[in-house]
């Protein structure tokens, strides 16, 4: 307790702190009566505010019987979206994500979902319509080939639920239980052909890359184009990686590869500069010997091993060489590695070692690469007519055609009976299919 004097006041004040009720802590103020100016005042206002605090404390420690001990509010430290941001960027360092992921994931909080949302915006304000309007708002921005495509909306709404779901964590810790929003489907779009690897025929490959090797001679400037496309094709190393390759990464074979494969060189991808970082950890993928004594020849004497030798445009110069051979398609990069992932497929028929040499983390993925040539598509159909032959089954040599046969005919013969009538079977022989209409002039096989 303490005593003082009050301007303006002639009597002692005191001030203590109740110890009792929902009010426990706060500070009292209370004038005692007395008079600062009377004999003795100063021990008299003391009596005084001893009893004014007892009484108090009295009443207080009454009432708290009476309707318990009152909780105070606890306090709830704000959160803003900022906050989460920062949460989800550590957790991606933390679990050991390339720079290249890193500043994606950087892009995706500040340039949308703060911009959209507000850095200061609480969490458990963001509901399932703020999503929607969110979503919205993001269809309608142009993108990189048009509106905004899908896939990009969904990896920003699963940065802010893995952001959500720390605030979940830090209420709970305070007491305080709150749902994360129901979240909004989002469908993808159709492919984007424009971004899709074409495959080419290995014959105007070959011609390709013996055009490339010409114009090579010929101009200096266009010196390594040859090695790039030679190290996308016969490696299926992604562009970005083939920037970034340097003469570390070249490594000998191991004696079991060699003697399998012939092959006596390899090449090491690190992590770090893979792009599915440490999902599918460092690649490692054969390289012909042609292909490393070409990568040989662009280092400069004296320079660091760690020199990336690989680096440039060449679209140009590919583009030229597609000219040069007649060829009217472009050949591009991405092309290079998806011809890589379907002749690798289709020569060795084992999907999972074009998974791991074209490192990815899901075999779907993978599944995108098998094209299916017309080799594999002739096959098939051969197969079904061996099939029915090693069963019994032999074509009739007549002239008439097994598609015009009524049910009398069929029985008549002894051969397989037509069900149904004309117009609801489907028609698969002579120049009627759609496809077939545009080469009427091409001369059609004679019938049986």
């Amino acid at each position: 307790m303490h005593l003082y004097e009050r301007a303006r006041s002639p009597y002692w004040w005191c001030k203590f702190y109740r110890r009792h009720g929902p009010d426990k802590g706060k500070a009292v103020r209370k004038s005692t009566g007395i008079t600062v100016a009377g004999a003795d005042s100063r021990k008299a206002a003391e009596r005084k505010a001893l009893a004014i605090q007892t009484e108090v404390n009295a009443a207080d420690l009454a009432r708290e019987r009476a309707e318990g001990p009152a909780k105070r509010p606890a306090r709830v430290a704000t959160i803003g979206l900022e906050d989460l941001r920062d949460a989800d960027l550590l957790r991606a360092r933390a679990k050991g994500v390339s720079d290249k992921q890193i500043a994606t994931l950087t892009a995706h909080w500040n340039n949308h979902i703060l911009r959209i949302l507000g850095a200061k915006t609480d969490p458990r304000q963001v509901t399932y319509d703020t999503l929607v309007s969110y979503i919205a708002q993001r269809r309608s921005e142009p993108g990189k080939n048009g509106n905004t495509r899908g896939q990009s909306i969904r990896r920003e709404r699963q940065a802010l639920f893995r952001g959500l779901a720390v605030a979940r964590r830090r209420l709970a810790k305070q007491g305080i239980d709150w749902d994360l929003p129901e979240a909004p489907e989002i469908s993808n779009d159709p492919p984007n052909k424009a971004q899709q690897g074409k495959l080419h025929d290995p014959e105007v490959l070959a011609e390709w890359l013996s055009a490339l090797e010409r114009l090579e001679q010929l101009d200096e400037r266009r010196r390594g184009s040859l090695a790039r496309a030679e190290v996308a094709l016969f490696t299926g190393l992604r562009a970005e990686e083939i920037d970034k390759l340097t003469l570390e990464w070249l490594e000998p074979a191991t004696g079991a590869v060699t003697a399998e494969t012939g092959y006596t060189w390899m090449i090491r991808i690190p992590v770090a500069d893979g792009k599915t970082g440490t999902e599918t950890g460092e690649g490692l993928i054969g390289c012909p010997e042609f292909v490393a004594r070409h990568i040989a020849e662009l280092y400069v004497e004296g320079s660091p091993y760690t020199l990336p030798i690989l680096q440039g445009d060449h679209r140009r110069v590919y583009r030229y060489a597609c000219k040069q051979i007649g060829y009217r398609k472009v050949i591009t990069m991405r092309d290079l590695r998806h011809c890589f992932g379907t002749l690798s497929a289709a020569g060795t028929g084992d999907v999972r070692a074009t998974q791991a040499a074209l490192r990815h983390a899901d075999l779907r993925t993978t599944e995108r690469y098998l094209t299916a040539t017309q080799v594999r598509t002739v096959a098939a159909s051969s197969a079904v007519v061996q099939t029915l032959s090693g069963a019994g089954y032999r074509h009739t040599a007549t002239g008439t055609r097994q598609g015009t046969r009524n049910e009398a005919t069929a029985e008549n013969d002894g051969g397989p009976k037509c069900i149904g009538n004309r117009g609801d079977r489907i028609r698969t022989c002579g120049p009627l299919v759609p496809n077939q209409m545009r080469y009427q002039t091409a001369p059609l096989p004679e019938p049986l």
